[in-house]
């Protein structure tokens, strides 16, 4: 009898020490970790030998990443601010508002059901490899590196540079990065033959309210065309 039971509590022990480390194997990781609300600056630079001209006064030179669980604003701002450019995720869906504000004029525009950002061209998702042994900090936050090969030949070979110790939820869902198993702090967008290179520079913890997620009342309802053309003519060099 007392071996019996001797037999049972050390059964009994090993399944609850093995459902333990199920429990500890299974504990989420990536996006689930870091902050859960704030804001990241990403400085923007351009390739060396691109000749703007005159007119690099009008190129975004900053991204700002607002973020509150699974809301997010990315905006676009150029250096004199006469334009913004906005995508807001409003929930935890593929769904996504793009918005944009010339000098006076302001206008958005609803996107269908897991489409990228137009900055992306419907680029393909799975062109990415993995380098996890390779990792630097890049403000502050330890990353690991991916690349990614464009379906176009002629845009560059992409090098990515991703945290999992920021708690945004879905960091790059509507972009050919969904893969990413992070928020990337350093990447790159080729958008209509020009190179946007962005880095993190700050990475703020902070509250936001509810309207920042929100369509502002000013804004018009238009389509994804007069966006594009709008952008298009004002990136025009």
């Amino acid at each position: 009898m007392q071996s019996a039971s001797l037999l049972k509590i050390s059964l009994l022990a090993s399944t609850i020490l093995l459902l333990f480390s199920q429990c500890r194997q299974s504990a989420p990781s990536g996006p689930d970790q870091g902050i859960k609300q704030g804001t990241i600056i990403y400085n923007i630079t351009y390739p060396r030998n691109l000749d703007l001209g005159p007119l690099a006064f009008l190129m975004p030179g900053e991204l700002k990443v607002q973020f509150n669980e699974g809301k997010q604003r990315l905006s676009f701002k150029s250096n004199l601010s006469l334009y913004n450019l906005d995508f807001i995720h409003t929930n935890q869906t593929d769904s996504f508002y793009t918005l944009l504000r010339v000098l006076d004029k302001k206008l958005f525009v609803p996107s269908e059901s897991n489409s990228h950002l137009f900055l992306f061209n419907q680029e393909a998702t799975q062109n990415i490899q993995f380098h996890k042994d390779t990792t630097r900090t890049i403000a502050g936050y330890p990353c690991s590196k991916a690349t990614y090969t464009p379906t176009n030949p002629r845009h560059p070979v992409v090098n990515i540079w991703y945290t999992s110790e920021i708690g945004i939820q879905h960091p790059n869902r509507n972009t050919p990065f969904e893969l990413i198993p992070g928020l990337m702090l350093e990447f790159e967008i080729t958008y209509n033959n020009i190179t946007f290179h962005l880095q993190a520079t700050q990475i703020m913890e902070e509250e936001h309210p509810d309207n920042l997620f929100q369509i502002p009342s000013d804004y018009k309802a238009t389509d994804l065309a007069e966006i594009e053309q709008l952008i298009q003519s004002v990136l025009a060099t």
